[in-house]
């Protein structure tokens, strides 16, 4: 855990340092979080109220508009050694937290704000949820995949995918 949030935090601090512009689509982003609405053009609305968000605490810099995305990072990467946890035991959710935070597009993951991140952890969430369900099966955990899923088709459409996998 400790490696985990050490990498973030220094993931933050060149971040905060990088002299990266906005790509088109992080412009893009950004604008629509200047004007929230719920949904887009071409994307549900939840990238645009992260960014509206994070440009409210710390301005509107490169900082705050890609301040979510290596905290997304993290939050995946200890859902996943939760979800390797119960499948597998503690050690193979230790390494797959860690092969996840070190993981090459991880990295580049975390210096620009797209909507895979936020997809990434709803869906990351929803296998998760789906583990407790067939573990325990009750309406809890049904009722808390049906609120993931919904959350996920707010970040990106591919979010129908896990429904068809499951299926």
């Amino acid at each position: 855990l400790l490696i985990l949030i050490s990498i973030t935090a220094f993931r933050l601090f060149i971040l905060n340092f990088s002299p990266l512009e906005l790509s088109v689509d992080e412009a893009q982003y950004w604008d629509w979080s200047n004007d929230l609405q719920f949904g887009y053009f071409s994307k549900p609305p939840l990238i645009a109220w992260l960014i509206s968000f994070s440009t409210y605490i710390f301005d509107n810099s490169e900082f705050a508009i890609r301040f979510f995305s290596p905290i997304i990072h993290l939050l995946i990467s200890l859902v996943l050694w939760n979800t390797c946890f119960k499948i597998y035991g503690n050690n193979s959710g230790k390494f797959a937290a860690l092969i996840w935070i070190t993981l090459p597009l991880t990295g580049l993951g975390s210096f620009v704000i797209s909507t895979d991140t936020p997809l990434l952890f709803f869906w990351s969430l929803s296998l998760l949820a789906l583990i407790n369900i067939i573990e325990r099966q009750n309406y809890f955990w049904c009722i808390t995949l049906g609120i993931l899923l919904a959350l996920g088709f707010l970040t990106k459409y591919a979010m129908l995918y896990f429904i068809i996998l499951l299926l």
